[in-house]
């Protein structure tokens, strides 16, 4: 299975190419260039065209992007790059989307009232 995935240079991206790399093609979508050995699509998580040519002919997306910063830009953020996501797969036929999040949506993590 050809399996396009976000986050690969953050905490949880290594673990989960080791896991994949045995059985599955990965495509690696980053915003900045990283050293590796699988194909890579550099671009912005929150555009489109830059996710279309991620999911080309892949079988699956595994989103683990994420970011840190609390507030209105990172919600803006988060909402931009899932609807770029859901429509570049939607347009591709992509039908394996498996979702993973944090517990930050539900405000674990920091007050969104400050």
């Amino acid at each position: 299975m050809k399996i396009c995935l976000t986050g690969a240079s953050g905490r949880i991206g290594a673990p989960v190419i080791a896991a994949l790399r045995p059985h599955h093609e990965l495509v690696l979508f980053s915003r900045s260039a990283m050293n590796t050995s699988h194909r890579q699509v550099t671009g912005a998580l929150t555009s489109v065209e830059d996710w279309q040519r991620a999911v080309d002919s892949c079988d699956a997306v595994v989103p683990l992007a994420a970011g840190s910063m609390p507030g209105p830009d990172m919600f803006r953020f988060n909402l931009l790059s899932t609807y770029a996501m859901l429509e570049a797969c939607r347009t591709a036929g992509v039908r394996r989307l498996p979702f993973a999040s944090t517990n930050c949506v539900f405000r674990h993590c920091f007050s969104l009232s400050d």
